[in-house]
């Protein structure tokens, strides 16, 4: 993209459209040229609190988002990523209010607002708060199935197998081809001793993300509890051999066998 080198709305529209593309440090740097030469401009900022949250410096990034909603203090997705950074650095409360201040300048954000804001109190493990904000999500976007693995996904942490089963069956009719849903659903699985049905549930997630060493250890987890011993070695050591990275597996390690 050639642009002049000194339009400060063109370097701002391609940091932002490099952040988009997961290309934080291009667009971080994009950004600041644009702020450079000219450091009112809001969406620049806005940009670069983004590119910022992508690479995790998170305090760098409440910063520019700070700075954004000073200039444009109506701009609702300066407050929504305000919130992330603010949640990122365990400011809890603050992170709430700036989701809470992002719905209200655009209703169209409620759903995204209220998905995040769970986010929040899953992490507090405040899960009635979090359950009940992800049903208001839900209510304003019903067919996203990544709001529906992520009400399974607070309720299998709280404990509620049934009910958390239910969403991960919700958002695998939406969407068959989440592998994380299948895997949450063979968690709950596990939970609840239906080790048959967890084992087609981690096979299905497998074959989705077949490079995911989480899933491979949570299968060899669900084939030792039926105490097929030799299928379960196989996939110990696939999962060694890909690298455990993922928490997926600590996840199901705590229920199986029990």
């Amino acid at each position: 993209m050639e642009i002049d080198p000194n339009y400060a709305m063109a370097w701002s529209n391609k940091g932002n459209a490099l952040c988009g593309l997961g290309k934080y440090d291009e667009g971080v740097k994009c950004c600041e040229k644009a702020i450079e030469l000219s450091p009112g401009i809001g969406p620049a900022w806005s940009g670069k609190g983004v590119g910022l949250i992508g690479l995790g410096r998170y305090q760098e990034a409440l910063d520019a988002l700070d700075k954004a909603t000073e200039v444009d203090p109506n701009c609702d997705m300066s407050w929504l990523n305000r919130g992330v950074a603010l949640k990122n650095l365990g400011r809890s409360e603050e992170a709430l209010a700036s989701y809470d201040r992002a719905m209200e300048l655009d209703p169209g954000l409620a759903a995204t607002a209220w998905s995040n804001k769970a986010n929040v109190f899953y992490g507090q493990r405040k899960y009635d708060e979090a359950i009940s904000s992800m049903d208001k999500a839900i209510e304003l976007d019903s067919n996203s199935s990544d709001l529906w693995y992520g009400k399974g996904e607070i309720l299998a942490d709280a404990g509620k197998n049934e009910e958390a089963l239910k969403c991960y069956d919700k958002a695998l009719e939406l969407n068959p081809g989440q592998a994380m849903a299948w895997s949450g659903k063979a968690y709950v699985l596990c939970n609840l001793k239906r080790y048959d049905e967890a084992l087609q549930a981690v096979g299905k997630a497998i074959e989705l993300d077949p490079q995911n060493a989480g899933l491979w250890n949570n299968k060899s987890l669900v084939l030792e509890a039926l105490g097929r011993k030799d299928e379960a070695n196989e996939c110990h050591n696939k999962t060694i051999e890909l690298g455990l990275e993922s928490e997926e597996g600590d996840r199901l390690l705590s229920v199986v066998g029990q």
